[in-house]
């Protein structure tokens, strides 16, 4: 039990309990005993409830099952692309039904789940960029796709063949239209095209950091002539 919990930052499902030789009955006594805590309808923490990010993610995995994957903001926050929302995320793929009432926010795809869909995080199924861009530019301001795709960049998480790639898969998917707009930005040729530094600066000179010499012999890069 404890390597499964150990695994899953300190969370265990009835499921995975009732697999590994414990009864119904043995579960009610960790429960009482306070070896067990219910933190949703059949998840537990192991020992205490003092959860992790990961262990809240992987708590809402196991809620929602096996066929779920972390989407949307949340997928792009596990993602380190922006913070954390107050409400987990969670897509389904066509013919799985989501469980109800379970504190999360759940969406259903008719697209078949893939490597161009999801992918692993830190043993999290978690939606890939692709992905996570089209999801949101349906409901997110322009400026926080074309973010978005500056922080993907920065991190070395964008992959352009990959977004062309699902952008040319489902040309009508709502969110599509959007995306492309926001991508069209970062593309060769484009006029309204700036760097993605020049980005990161515009309307910001307070982010350019002060001069600082190391010596006095060479001049300081800000205050050089040419």
């Amino acid at each position: 039990m404890r390597t499964t919990a150990e695994r899953q930052s300190g969370v265990i499902s009835y499921d995975q309990l009732i697999s590994i030789g414990l009864t119904r009955a043995d579960i009610a006594l960790m429960v009482r005993r306070g070896h067990l805590i219910r933190i949703s309808r059949g998840v537990y923490a192991v020992g205490h409830a003092r959860l992790t990010t990961h262990g809240r993610l992987w708590a809402a995995q196991l809620v929602a099952g096996p066929e779920a994957f972390i989407s949307h903001r949340t997928a792009a926050a596990w993602r380190g692309l922006r913070a954390f929302p107050s409400v987990i995320e969670l897509t389904y793929p066509v013919g799985h039904t989501p469980p109800r009432q379970t504190g999360l926010r759940l969406h259903r795809t008719t697209i078949e789940t893939d490597r161009t869909q999801a992918t692993p995080r830190d043993g999290l199924l978690t939606a890939t960029v692709p992905r996570i861009i089209i999801d949101l530019a349906r409901t997110e301001r322009p400026g926080e796709i074309q973010r978005l795709i500056r922080e993907s960049i920065r991190t070395g998480q964008f992959d352009l063949a990959a977004l062309n790639a699902a952008l040319e898969s489902h040309p009508r998917r709502p969110g599509v239209g959007l995306a492309r707009a926001a991508l069209r930005r970062y593309l060769p040729g484009s006029e309204d095209r700036k760097s993605w530094l020049e980005t990161q600066f515009q309307g910001h000179p307070s982010r350019i950091p002060a001069c600082r010499r190391r010596s006095t012999t060479r001049p300081c890069l800000a205050t050089r002539s040419t």
